[in-house]
Protein backbone atom coordinates (compact mmCIF):
# COMPACT_ATOMS: atom_id res chain seq x y z
CA UNK A 1 0.00 0.00 0.00
CA UNK A 2 2.97 2.53 0.39
CA UNK A 3 3.02 3.02 -2.96
CA UNK A 4 -0.80 3.73 -3.74
CA UNK A 5 -0.05 5.92 -0.31
CA UNK A 6 2.35 7.82 -2.16
CA UNK A 7 0.77 8.15 -5.53
CA UNK A 8 -2.63 9.23 -4.12
CA UNK A 9 -0.93 12.15 -2.03
CA UNK A 10 1.10 13.04 -5.23
CA UNK A 11 -1.75 13.80 -7.60
CA UNK A 12 -3.70 15.03 -4.27
CA UNK A 13 -0.41 17.57 -3.76
CA UNK A 14 -0.69 18.43 -7.62
CA UNK A 15 -4.58 18.80 -6.92
CA UNK A 16 -4.01 21.32 -3.75
CA UNK A 17 -1.78 23.49 -6.04
CA UNK A 18 -3.94 23.48 -8.88
CA UNK A 19 -6.58 24.88 -6.44
CA UNK A 20 -4.49 27.60 -4.97
CA UNK A 21 -3.55 28.77 -8.68
CA UNK A 22 -7.08 28.32 -10.25
CA UNK A 23 -5.76 26.37 -12.75
CA UNK A 24 -9.26 23.56 -14.00
CA UNK A 25 -6.73 20.35 -14.67
CA UNK A 26 -6.33 20.88 -10.17
CA UNK A 27 -9.32 18.70 -10.63
CA UNK A 28 -8.18 15.54 -12.85
CA UNK A 29 -5.52 15.09 -10.51
CA UNK A 30 -7.68 15.58 -7.20
CA UNK A 31 -9.93 12.53 -9.03
CA UNK A 32 -6.84 10.06 -9.62
CA UNK A 33 -5.60 11.11 -5.52
CA UNK A 34 -9.37 10.31 -4.31
CA UNK A 35 -9.48 6.89 -6.63
CA UNK A 36 -6.83 6.00 -5.17
CA UNK A 37 -7.06 7.18 -1.35
CA UNK A 38 -10.39 4.75 -1.50
CA UNK A 39 -8.46 1.68 -1.72
CA UNK A 40 -5.83 3.11 0.90
CA UNK A 41 -8.31 4.00 3.59
CA UNK A 42 -10.66 1.04 2.95
CA UNK A 43 -7.93 -1.66 3.82
CA UNK A 44 -7.23 0.53 7.35
CA UNK A 45 -10.81 -0.07 7.95
CA UNK A 46 -11.41 4.04 7.82
CA UNK A 47 -14.52 3.49 6.11
CA UNK A 48 -15.44 7.11 6.33
CA UNK A 49 -12.32 8.55 4.90
CA UNK A 50 -12.64 5.60 2.49
CA UNK A 51 -16.49 6.82 1.33
CA UNK A 52 -15.22 10.67 1.34
CA UNK A 53 -12.63 10.25 -1.05
CA UNK A 54 -15.41 8.58 -3.50
CA UNK A 55 -17.21 11.30 -2.69
CA UNK A 56 -14.13 13.84 -3.39
CA UNK A 57 -14.09 11.91 -6.68
CA UNK A 58 -17.65 12.85 -7.72
CA UNK A 59 -16.92 16.29 -6.82
CA UNK A 60 -13.64 16.39 -8.99
CA UNK A 61 -15.64 15.77 -11.76
CA UNK A 62 -18.73 18.38 -10.38
CA UNK A 63 -15.57 21.03 -9.85
CA UNK A 64 -14.35 20.28 -13.37
CA UNK A 65 -17.68 20.57 -14.75
CA UNK A 66 -18.03 24.09 -12.83
CA UNK A 67 -14.72 25.23 -13.20
CA UNK A 68 -15.40 24.47 -17.24
CA UNK A 69 -18.69 26.74 -17.10
CA UNK A 70 -17.43 29.69 -15.41
CA UNK A 71 -16.68 32.87 -17.33
CA UNK A 72 -13.36 33.59 -14.90
CA UNK A 73 -11.82 31.61 -12.56
CA UNK A 74 -10.12 34.32 -10.88
CA UNK A 75 -13.17 35.65 -9.33
CA UNK A 76 -14.69 34.04 -5.95
CA UNK A 77 -17.06 34.36 -3.21
CA UNK A 78 -17.32 35.15 0.34
CA UNK A 79 -19.60 33.71 2.31
CA UNK A 80 -21.42 36.15 5.22
CA UNK A 81 -20.72 34.94 8.99
CA UNK A 82 -24.24 34.10 9.59
CA UNK A 83 -24.27 31.17 7.00
CA UNK A 84 -20.61 30.09 7.72
CA UNK A 85 -21.97 29.60 11.24
CA UNK A 86 -25.15 27.91 10.37
CA UNK A 87 -23.07 25.75 8.37
CA UNK A 88 -20.78 24.72 11.06
CA UNK A 89 -23.91 24.20 13.57
CA UNK A 90 -25.37 21.84 10.64
CA UNK A 91 -21.79 19.75 9.90
CA UNK A 92 -21.66 19.33 13.98
CA UNK A 93 -25.29 18.05 14.32
CA UNK A 94 -24.35 15.47 11.08
CA UNK A 95 -20.88 14.06 13.11
CA UNK A 96 -22.33 13.33 16.88
CA UNK A 97 -24.74 10.91 14.92
CA UNK A 98 -22.39 9.67 12.82
CA UNK A 99 -19.71 9.02 14.61
CA UNK A 100 -21.59 7.21 17.68
CA UNK A 101 -23.09 5.11 14.45
CA UNK A 102 -19.74 3.89 13.34
CA UNK A 103 -18.50 3.58 16.99
CA UNK A 104 -21.23 1.06 17.71
CA UNK A 105 -21.32 -0.80 14.48
CA UNK A 106 -18.31 -1.11 12.81
CA UNK A 107 -14.83 -1.61 13.71
CA UNK A 108 -13.65 1.99 13.05
CA UNK A 109 -10.53 2.81 15.15
CA UNK A 110 -11.44 6.55 15.58
CA UNK A 111 -15.11 6.97 14.33
CA UNK A 112 -15.83 10.54 15.41
CA UNK A 113 -12.70 11.95 13.55
CA UNK A 114 -13.73 10.17 10.86
CA UNK A 115 -16.97 11.47 11.17
CA UNK A 116 -16.00 14.65 11.63
CA UNK A 117 -13.25 14.80 8.64
CA UNK A 118 -15.87 13.56 6.35
CA UNK A 119 -18.35 15.87 7.24
CA UNK A 120 -16.11 18.78 7.24
CA UNK A 121 -14.41 17.89 4.05
CA UNK A 122 -17.55 17.28 1.73
CA UNK A 123 -18.66 20.83 2.56
CA UNK A 124 -15.00 22.29 1.95
CA UNK A 125 -14.70 20.88 -1.16
CA UNK A 126 -18.29 21.70 -2.55
CA UNK A 127 -17.55 25.03 -1.22
CA UNK A 128 -13.85 25.00 -3.78
CA UNK A 129 -15.75 24.00 -6.51
CA UNK A 130 -18.27 27.48 -5.75
CA UNK A 131 -15.21 29.39 -5.48
CA UNK A 132 -16.19 30.47 -1.97
CA UNK A 133 -12.97 31.62 -0.19
CA UNK A 134 -13.68 30.60 3.36
CA UNK A 135 -13.05 26.56 2.28
CA UNK A 136 -9.59 27.86 3.18
CA UNK A 137 -10.30 28.50 6.86
CA UNK A 138 -11.84 24.74 7.13
CA UNK A 139 -9.24 23.02 4.76
CA UNK A 140 -6.52 24.49 7.98
CA UNK A 141 -9.01 22.59 10.25
CA UNK A 142 -9.58 19.59 8.14
CA UNK A 143 -6.05 19.14 7.71
CA UNK A 144 -5.05 19.74 10.89
CA UNK A 145 -7.22 16.81 12.23
CA UNK A 146 -5.53 14.38 9.34
CA UNK A 147 -2.39 14.73 10.67
CA UNK A 148 -3.11 13.60 13.85
CA UNK A 149 -5.57 10.86 12.60
CA UNK A 150 -3.31 9.27 9.75
CA UNK A 151 -0.24 9.34 12.56
CA UNK A 152 -2.18 7.46 14.98
CA UNK A 153 -2.82 5.00 12.06
CA UNK A 154 0.69 5.06 10.99
CA UNK A 155 -0.03 6.07 7.80
CA UNK A 156 3.09 9.05 8.31
CA UNK A 157 3.47 9.56 4.15
CA UNK A 158 -0.23 10.80 4.26
CA UNK A 159 0.52 12.64 7.66
CA UNK A 160 3.49 14.59 6.08
CA UNK A 161 1.03 14.73 3.10
CA UNK A 162 -1.83 16.52 5.20
CA UNK A 163 0.99 18.55 7.04
CA UNK A 164 1.30 20.24 3.64
CA UNK A 165 -1.95 20.86 2.57
CA UNK A 166 -1.98 22.32 6.19
CA UNK A 167 0.02 24.87 4.84
CA UNK A 168 -1.15 24.92 1.45
CA UNK A 169 -4.49 25.98 3.04
CA UNK A 170 -2.88 28.97 4.38
CA UNK A 171 -0.82 29.74 0.67
CA UNK A 172 -4.52 29.05 -0.97
CA UNK A 173 -6.07 31.63 1.44
CA UNK A 174 -3.09 33.86 0.91
CA UNK A 175 -3.54 33.46 -2.95
CA UNK A 176 -6.97 33.71 -3.15
CA UNK A 177 -6.87 37.39 -1.46
CA UNK A 178 -4.10 38.90 -3.30
CA UNK A 179 -5.72 37.70 -6.36
CA UNK A 180 -8.87 39.53 -5.18
CA UNK A 181 -6.92 42.72 -4.51
CA UNK A 182 -5.65 42.40 -8.07
CA UNK A 183 -8.54 42.22 -9.70
CA UNK A 184 -9.95 45.29 -7.76
CA UNK A 185 -7.47 47.88 -8.68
Amino acid sequence: MDRVEIASAGFNLLYALGIVWKKRWAWPAGFLGCVLAVFLFWDLHLYLEAVLNALYAALALYGWWTWSQAESLSSHAHWPGTRLLGMLLLLVAVVWPLGYGFDQWSDNPRPYADAAIFSFSVVATWMQAQRIFQNWYMWMGINLAMVFLCTDRGLLIYAGYSAIMFFMAFYGAYSWRLSEERSKN
